[in-house]
């Protein structure tokens, strides 16, 4: 998908993968040794979803965020949504402004559907409704 704002123009690549290792910095690297080299200044947004066994949410958000701030994420705010919670976290790494909350660079949510329980990671955010 393309889109064009301003003078910018936004080029979206949806790859989907269904696998048990993450290659997200191997795909990235080729990505910007492809057009990187043309001058374009490159942004990226990625987004993992995974499924898992935990059931109670309300825990498996504590155990995240537990995890955030030993790496050094603060501002986190958590917000509950109909089938789960939604979290943003800062850590002053390539910030950007989402929802009038600046300085948002990782976006979660775990959610319950009646396929089961998913943790949707996001940096810097989620780009697709959950």
């Amino acid at each position: 998908m393309s889109l064009q704002e301003n003078d910018e123009n936004t080029i979206i690549l949806d790859i989907k993968q269904y696998a048990t290792q993450n290659n997200l910095e191997e795909l990235i690297e080729k990505i910007k040794n492809s057009v990187g080299t043309l001058g374009i200044k490159l942004s990226y947004s990625v987004y993992a979803k995974a499924k898992t066994s935990a059931v109670d949410i309300s825990k498996t958000n504590k155990d995240i965020t537990k995890l955030l701030r030993f790496r050094g994420y603060d501002n986190i705010d958590t917000i509950n949504i109909s089938n789960g919670v939604s979290t943003v976290a800062n850590r002053k790494y390539n910030p950007i402004n989402s929802n009038k909350r600046s300085n948002v660079d990782f976006n979660y949510a775990v959610t319950t559907y009646s396929s089961g329980t998913y943790i949707i990671l996001g940096a810097p955010v989620i780009p697709v409704p959950y």
